[in-house]
């Protein structure tokens, strides 16, 4: 299964982290620089930049321009890894709705690319959302599948919890919220930090959830971890604290959660730096 991505593993060149200020006239403003940020900028602003996600490739730039498009582009605080063969790693860079993407194990400024849209690619997939459904009757689930704990006597379960409470009252809520989700309505929130689970029922909790093919790792005031579970449209969300301390723990069912995607706000003021960016290039080349 998948680890967090972590910064340590990312491998987009160092200088895409310590972005040079806008401004500096040694850098190199080529045309086929200019070409790759036009065609950035004119993504970005079509107007269904929310619905679709679009590929802007840099095979046309030589070193020299991709290690200044690291720098006027630079990275921001998300990183996000999607399994797969192979695996897709992304981060955000200082302009909203802007993604490097690459895939390991080409690790290298040649095997990388930009998206442009709320989120790259590989995370709006349907696999990366796809996983086993509650909602579905009982007797069509495989043995290993989370519904037949729902099946199993109050003896069996940890604790000899009850119908309607602990693990069983969180898979029963999880099933209700999957059949009643429709696209474009808000996710149902669970908060798994107030549910009275002990510390064998949270492990029975994790096992029925399990794992899926998302990660994705958001640095703020602290950490915002998100990945995807092994469950249709069931996302984990924890907030941890500067020393990791989880102090908020969420399953969200629906859509990728909010806390992942940029708001509309954000995308106006990156077209605007974009343009300022061209702008000062059109100078200089004059």
């Amino acid at each position: 299964m998948l680890r967090l991505l972590q910064t340590s593993t990312s491998r987009w060149p160092e200088e895409a982290r310590w972005p040079a200020p806008i401004g500096c006239a040694a850098l190199p403003q080529g045309p086929r620089l200019r070409q790759a940020l036009q065609r950035t900028l004119a993504s970005l602003c079509r107007p269904d930049v929310a619905d679709r996600t679009e590929r802007v490739p840099l095979d046309a730039l030589d070193a020299e321009d991709r290690s200044a498009l690291s720098h006027w582009l630079g990275c921001g605080d998300t990183r996000m890894t999607v399994e797969g063969q192979p695996p897709t790693q992304a981060c955000d860079t200082r302009f909203a709705g802007v993604w490097w993407v690459w895939q390991t194990p080409s690790q290298t400024p040649a095997g990388a690319w930009l998206e442009v849209g709320l989120l790259p690619r590989a995370l709006r997939a349907p696999s990366a959302g796809e996983g086993l459904d509650l909602a579905r009757h009982p007797a069509q689930h495989p043995a290993q599948h989370p519904a037949r704990y729902l099946d199993r006597s109050p003896a069996r379960r940890p604790g000899g919890e009850a119908d309607g409470t602990g693990v069983a009252a969180v898979l029963t809520a999880i099933a209700q919220a999957q059949r009643r989700w429709r696209s474009g309505q808000p996710n149902k929130v669970l908060n798994l930090s107030l549910a009275p689970l002990d510390t064998s029922q949270r492990g029975e909790l994790d096992t029925c959830i399990g794992l899926g093919p998302v990660r994705m790792s958001l640095q703020g005031p602290g950490v915002c971890e998100i990945s995807s579970t092994a469950l249709s449209r069931v996302w984990r969300v924890r907030h941890l604290d500067a020393l990791s301390r989880c102090g908020l723990d969420l399953l969200e069912i629906g859509a990728v959660p909010e806390r992942a995607l940029p708001g509309p706000g954000d995308l106006d003021d990156a077209v605007a730096s974009l343009r300022d960016l061209l702008a000062w290039m059109q100078q200089q080349g004059t």
